[in-house]
């Protein structure tokens, strides 16, 4: 009988010690797997994606510029429009939703982040997309829609602001340092909204950010 209970209770012994060590392997393995994604990630970020918004930035800010300066915008600076604001629109909306998969917005962390930039920078880019369809030659641009460039103007160079001030020169060297567990890049994307609502508040008629595209036409 004794024989009986000790082989009992070295088989529960055996069991429990089996699950200890299969539920200590699945811990390792979820959390090497999310280690992994992180690492992924992070270098797809720091090395690429951010910094292209800073760099689409810019060079959407010098075209806009030339454009407001010598009041003609032609085929070639509609499509590098819309493929500068098309980039920044598809980055910046793929990193406010990743802000959220990684939980860090919202009542925990006192965070908040919204869509106000990425659906600004698509609204433009379909703008242009369009113009550089409709375009076969350069075009004078009367000064009322030179008003609403302007505001063009203002938001990508808010935006290109934004980079100096949260990274400094060496963007992507401060986000590869950073890395995803950081708040640097929620940083940024919060400092790309306020700079969104702050230059669409400051224009002198009601514009709807859903409907940049419009206030363009």
């Amino acid at each position: 009988m004794k024989e009986v209970l000790y082989k009992n209770l070295n088989m529960k012994s055996g069991l429990a010690l089996i699950l200890i060590f299969t539920f200590m392997v699945w811990g390792w393995y979820n959390w090497h797997e999310k280690r992994q994604y992180e690492d992924y990630i992070t270098n797809s970020m720091m090395s690429d994606d951010l910094w292209h918004v800073s760099h689409s930035s810019e060079e959407a800010m010098n075209v806009m510029e030339d454009v407001i300066t010598t009041k003609t915008i032609t085929p070639e600076q509609a499509s590098a429009l819309s493929r500068e604001f098309s980039r920044i629109h598809e980055l910046t909306w793929k990193y406010e939703a990743m802000a959220h998969e990684f939980d860090r917005v919202g009542e925990r962390d006192d965070l908040g982040i919204g869509s106000e930039t990425s659906l600004a920078a698509g609204d433009i880019a379909r703008y242009f997309k369009n113009l550089s369809d409709e375009l076969g030659e350069s075009k004078q641009i009367p000064e009322d829609k030179l008003k609403r460039y302007q505001s063009v103007l203002n938001l990508t160079s808010g935006w290109y602001q934004v980079d100096q001030d949260v990274f400094g020169p060496d963007t992507m060297e401060r986000l590869k340092e950073s890395g995803i567990q950081s708040d640097l890049w929620v940083q940024y994307l919060m400092a790309l909204q306020k700079s969104t609502i702050n230059t669409v508040e400051d224009i002198p008629v009601t514009v709807e950010i859903l409907d940049f595209d419009a206030y363009l036409e």
